[in-house]
């Protein structure tokens, strides 16, 4: 595990102890997480952008027309 050192707000350690405390887990714990999902938010945006640009109205209508054409299940409308 690396150690790291970050300037912070003085406001900040403050509500990130409250923060933690309501999620039972440590200051460390909670920022780790906190990292986390921004990390797997950004890299998530970036991979539908790069899937995005593969395809095209070209690819979606040739994909859609392999789809059957049926009624739908009762269950399936709102």
């Amino acid at each position: 595990m690396r150690r790291i050192s970050v300037r912070l707000p003085d406001y900040l350690p403050m509500a990130l102890k409250e923060a933690a405390g309501k999620e039972t887990v440590s200051m460390n714990q909670f920022i780790a997480r906190a990292l986390v999902k921004k990390l797997l938010t950004l890299t998530t945006e970036e991979s539908l952008e790069k899937r995005a640009a593969r395809g095209g109205r070209e690819k979606f209508e040739r994909t859609m027309s392999k789809v059957p054409d049926v009624e739908s299940l009762p269950e399936d409308i709102l």
